[in-house]
């Protein structure tokens, strides 16, 4: 599936101040004792993040955050469509590392003083948390959670449960998988943790066999690699993939597995299955689509640079009895180059996310040969072609304009370079303070954060000017220019790791798609009409379709299409 193939269809666009939160730190106290032995980490880390949403009028989404240069720290902030974001976010910090989870829902318990909202996450030494929140505008910054406003349970307490492997959790219910295929599903926020039926085992060795520890009339499960917790067709179903490649679903109210299918087909013989995402499962159909991440192959031989994203549909059958039945699997998606970050199933199509772009399939039209995949731009890709980033060739008009416009003009070389790389570096949507500063730091220029804070526009182009200078004094026009590539490729190294994505969000009410990156928030659209033939290609693109009628079709057409991109190089040096 080659890049060429794809139509660029939309870009991403962030939203304004979403680098700009300060955040107010709440310690999570812990009754477990700091100084006791810390089992082996869940899984290994990543970073991780995630958008729930709170339906209302408007509705809230809530984000968080985990990274792994602070693994004890859970960020989270609100986010209104309505109102602007907010200036303060909230920082959780723990005694331990967390697993790269969390979930958040309304708190819809009777009597919660305060509490609008209920946070869940798992620590690596085996330690579940239900945190009662209050809007996270309303913390101080220093200060402690009450010891009361939260329940915490081991769940690596007992010495012969498994490892833990992955977890999910909905309103009421945690669910931990474990590394000998169990699950344990706990009703932490919906029954005292004393009570009976507190904790339910889901596991196929059940009935004597299982107290006696004699063989079982089933093969044991392979260990638990994903999960993920949901509600669908008003039950509560947790889906899981194993080891072994199997696929199964289990209802939590009646305890019984519904669905045990195998996913390792003879396509994807030799895989292992990786991580699972589930489809909208507000819509009124009797289907569901799942898509399942499977690594190391490639046409039946071992690669582990390659991954493939298999999608299923289930079928719900009614009746007295709960049944979810396996359609055909639709053509799967592989590719080799760029690391998954995150899948997304929207209605019938299927957002990934990957480190260098991001597309959107249609799964009604999904085809082997993935023709008809549409790409979306990301940041990246604009910054690194606004800085001059984007190819070894980026920088060859520039120069060739330089020496050819102002030959007779050298005095007002500099000044003319300086202006472009200043405007760009700092307009709306390149401009980033933390990569700023780490740019100019990186070249002898020493500034502690509160007199970067304080800089005006003229002061930052001031002290920009000066890191430039630092560089040394250049011979000809020519060197001026190289030095502001050298020092944007510098400034881009620090926004890529400071902007690295993390997850796709969904509004579940329009269907629109965001991405949540390690600083920002920002969300996707499409392309309009002209923007279609500046940023593609005239093949790619229809010109009738985007509205505009010629007489003389394909003279009109390209004469058009040359002259926008003439017109839009000329408005990008001038910007």
């Amino acid at each position: 599936m080659a890049n060429a193939a794809r139509s660029l269809a939309g870009v991403e666009v962030p939203i304004p101040g979403a680098d700009k939160i300060r955040w107010t730190e709440l310690s999570i106290p812990s009754s477990t004792p700091s100084s006791s032995p810390q089992p082996l980490p869940v899984a290994p880390f990543r970073d991780a993040a995630g958008c729930h949403s709170i339906p209302g009028d408007p509705p809230v989404y809530l984000i968080w955050r985990i990274h792994k240069e602070a693994p004890n720290v859970l960020e989270l902030f609100e986010l209104c469509p309505c109102q602007e974001l907010p200036e303060t976010g909230l920082r959780l910090v723990f005694d331990n590392a967390l697993h790269p989870f969390s979930f958040l829902c309304k708190n819809e318990i009777q009597g919660a003083s305060g509490s609008l909202y209920l946070v869940y996450v798992l620590t690596v030494s085996g330690l579940v948390y239900l945190i009662n929140l209050r809007s996270p505008s309303t913390y101080h910054s220093g200060s402690i959670l009450n010891q009361n406003e939260l329940i915490e349970l081991n769940v690596q307490a007992q010495v012969e449960t498994g490892k833990i492997r992955a977890v999910a959790a909905t309103s009421g219910c945690v669910a931990i998988g474990r590394q000998d295929g169990s699950i344990s599903c706990y009703k932490l926020g919906s029954s005292d943790p004393n009570s009976a039926g507190f904790v339910n085992e889901l596991r196929d060795d059940g009935g004597i066999g299982r107290l006696w520890n004699l063989m079982s009339r089933g093969k044991a499960a392979g260990s638990v690699l994903d999960m993920v917790l949901s509600q669908v067709w008003g039950r509560k179903l947790v889906f899981v993939v194993h080891s072994d490649g199997a696929l199964r679903v289990w209802d939590l109210v009646s305890h019984t597995r519904v669905l045990n299918h195998n996913i390792s087909s003879h396509e994807l013989s030799g895989s292992t299955p990786l991580r699972l995402w589930i489809g909208d499962t507000t819509s009124d159909t009797n289907k569901l689509t799942l898509a399942v991440l499977h690594g190391g192959f490639r046409d039946n031989v071992q690669d582990a640079d390659v991954e493939t994203i298999a999608v299923y549909t289930l079928t719900f059958g009614s009746g007295d009895k709960v049944m979810l039945l396996p359609e055909t699997s639709l053509p799967s998606i592989s590719f080799k180059e760029g690391r998954l970050i995150d899948v997304k199933i929207v209605s019938n199509k299927i957002w990934i996310l990957k480190e260098d772009e991001s597309s959107l399939y249609d799964l009604i039209q999904l085809d082997c040969q993935m023709k008809d995949t549409c790409s979306y731009g990301l940041q990246e890709d604009f910054i690194a072609d606004q800085l001059f980033q984007s190819s070894e060739h980026a920088l060859d008009d520039l120069i060739w304009n330089n020496n050819s416009i102002f030959s007779t003009m050298k005095h007002q070389t500099a000044y003319f370079v300086s202006s472009i790389f200043l405007r760009r570096l700092l307009q709306p949507g390149v401009y980033q303070k933390d990569a700023l500063r780490a740019t100019v730091m990186g070249h002898k220029k020493y500034l502690s954060d509160h007199e970067f804070q304080s800089l005006s526009v003229i002061g930052l182009k001031k002290e920009i000017l000066t890191a430039i200078e630092l560089e040394g004094v250049a011979a000809n026009s020519n060197s001026t220019i190289y030095y502001w590539k050298n020092f944007c490729a510098h400034f881009f190294r620090h926004w890529c790791q400071n902007c690295t994505p993390y997850a796709l969000l969904v509004d579940p009410s329009t269907g629109a798609i965001g991405l949540i990156r390690k600083s920002s928030v920002s969300l996707f659209r499409s392309l309009d009409g002209i923007e279609q033939l500046i940023y593609g290609t005239s093949d790619e693109h229809d010109l009738r379709s985007s509205g505009l009628f010629f007489t003389d079709s394909d003279v009109g057409c390209e004469i058009l299409y040359v002259g926008l991109l003439e017109i839009a190089w000329a408005l990008s040096v001038i910007s």
